[in-house]
């Protein structure tokens, strides 16, 4: 099998993994993060993962928000624990559609191509040898107070949505 064919379809991959978490009945893009750790964030670069890379790595569970690559744990002096699975983030960036030289030669401008990388990351219960900050817990506000919360944002916004209040019975 070539390199080409042994690649990860990533729109595939976030497909059967939103189908697998539905077959179970769970709703997978309602805060899929662990909201007692937060939002995961790669310790490396000190970023917190967005867009589909939030559900793909909270959807995990794991109890640390703090991810890295093969790559950057050996960097940061550690190692991936012998029998540790990853999790596929994707990145999506713009490349240059020709060289340098090609452009100078032609005098067109270079296009951007958009593309999609997949890569593995791990999460900090399964590196060993690097010290990661202790994971303080996200104190849980009382429902009241989240209602509260929720609907000032609404009351601060510029074109404000209409709010359906549910009554229980």
């Amino acid at each position: 099998m070539s390199h080409a064919e042994s690649r990860i379809d990533p729109y595939q991959a976030v497909t059967d993994l939103i189908l697998e978490y539905l077959e179970r009945g769970v709703v997978p893009w309602r805060c899929p993060w662990q909201r007692e750790v937060g939002i995961p964030r790669n310790f490396h670069t000190g970023k917190t993962y967005n867009g589909i890379n939030v559900l793909l790595l909270g959807l995990r569970h794991m109890p640390s928000p703090y991810w890295l690559t093969f790559r950057q744990a050996q960097e940061r002096g550690g190692h991936v624990r012998k029998g540790e699975h990853g999790a596929h983030v994707i990145k999506v960036g713009e490349s240059k559609s020709s060289s340098p030289d090609e452009v100078e030669a032609t005098d067109e401008p270079r296009r951007k191509r958009p593309f999609l990388r997949e890569y593995t990351v791990f999460n900090a219960v399964q590196i060993e040898g690097i010290d990661f900050p202790p994971v303080n817990p996200i104190p849980q506000l009382p429902v009241s107070e989240r209602i509260e919360a929720a609907e000032q944002i609404v009351a601060e916004m510029r074109c404000p949505h209409i709010i359906c209040k549910l009554i229980l019975g």
